[in-house]
């Protein structure tokens, strides 16, 4: 059997890292190929996991727009797959890279597998461009791997055979386990780690997120820790609205072992991300999320809560989170570390 893998972001290497692993250990030989969507972000990663790109297709530009992206992209991955032609091509999520490669693959007529499919919010402005790239990667997708129950009755809802249909987990979640717990030292504050990136938080709604921050960095006893994007819009908005604070200590984004490290310290969690509002149920740590709408609704209001952008409900909700003193205990929801396993099981039938 011929698989191909494509990805392009940070997100993507680590929740296909374990399916690449797994296809090398039954045999299979798949060929990788990397977009280059992020670029710094993913070095790391490869020598993390052992595994490597055997194409890197470096397809962003300065200045670069979604439609130039996805032209490049859906160009250079096409290239690849008719020189290849594999059975099957995999693409993870819901970005531009994403879109592309299910695309690229469906002009080839090349099976598409599609994991994490399924996460929607009927909103194609929220989150945007992903709302819409997943859409259209179900219309096309030939296998449909969901993280849970209510992602598979989505995609029934819109038409989707079930027999097209698996409930297997988040193969982000077998990522976790290739990370070993680091020393935690005893510590006299609480500690928030924050992570912002999306593009529809842009403008009043990053602002307002920098307020809240503003504050609970005030409120003493914190320390923040916040691992900045390296977008260019969420660097000017730090640089205009985030006070200078030894309570907040921004660095680099963090490589993905420390940063899972990073996660296990937390008292809590400001994020934006997706994956995190998977990981942190996983390792029972509640997420502040810092989004109008969520795709991931399992564990909303058990141990993730939906702020949005207003300043008064992120610090209300922190602060409650900071001092009830409520313990949570992992929530295998979204993935119990095997996915993998599963989805090769299902290919290889």
């Amino acid at each position: 059997m011929k698989l191909a893998f494509v990805l392009g972001t940070r997100p993507e290497i680590i929740k296909m890292a374990p399916l690449i692993q797994e296809a090398y250990k039954r045999g299979i030989s798949p060929t990788v190929i990397n977009t280059g969507q992020h670029r710094e972000l993913l070095y790391p990663l490869w020598d993390f996991f052992g595994i490597k790109a055997h194409y890197n297709l470096d397809i962003m530009r300065e200045g670069q727009d979604l439609s130039n992206t996805f032209a490049r992209a859906i160009s250079s991955i096409s290239q690849v797959l008719e020189h290849h032609n594999p059975d099957w091509t995999f693409v993870q999520g819901d970005t531009t890279t994403t879109f592309a490669g299910a695309t690229a693959a469906y002009y080839n007529k090349i099976k598409v597998a599609h994991i994490e499919a399924g996460m929607r919010t009927h909103d194609l402005f929220s989150p945007y461009p992903e709302e819409g790239n997943r859409q259209m990667v179900s219309r096309i997708a030939d296998s449909h791997f969901c993280a849970t129950p209510s992602n598979r009755d989505a995609l029934i809802s819109e038409g989707i055979a079930q027999d097209k249909i698996y409930v297997v987990g988040n193969t982000g979640l077998d990522s976790m386990a290739y990370v070993k717990p680091s020393d935690v030292e005893a510590k006299k504050w609480k500690t928030i780690l924050l992570t912002l990136h999306r593009r529809e938080s842009f403008g009043k709604g990053i602002q307002n997120i920098l307020t809240a921050i503003n504050y609970l960095a005030d409120y003493g006893g914190i320390k923040i820790i916040f691992p900045m994007h390296p977008n260019p819009n969420v660097r000017e908005a730090v640089s205009k609205f985030l006070k200078p604070s030894e309570a907040i200590n921004i660095c680099r984004p963090l490589e993905y072992p420390d940063f899972v490290n990073k996660m296990r310290e937390a008292d809590v969690i400001l994020s934006d991300s997706g994956g995190v509002q998977e990981e942190a149920p996983f390792l029972g740590k509640p997420v502040v999320v810092l989004r109008e709408k969520t795709e991931r609704t399992e564990t909303i209001g058990k141990s993730s809560f939906l702020a949005g952008f207003d300043a008064a409900t992120i610090i209300n909700k922190t602060v409650s989170l900071l001092t009830e003193g409520k313990i949570f205990q992992p929530d295998f929801v979204y993935g119990d570390g095997k996915s993998s396993q599963r989805i090769l099981d299902i290919i290889n039938k």
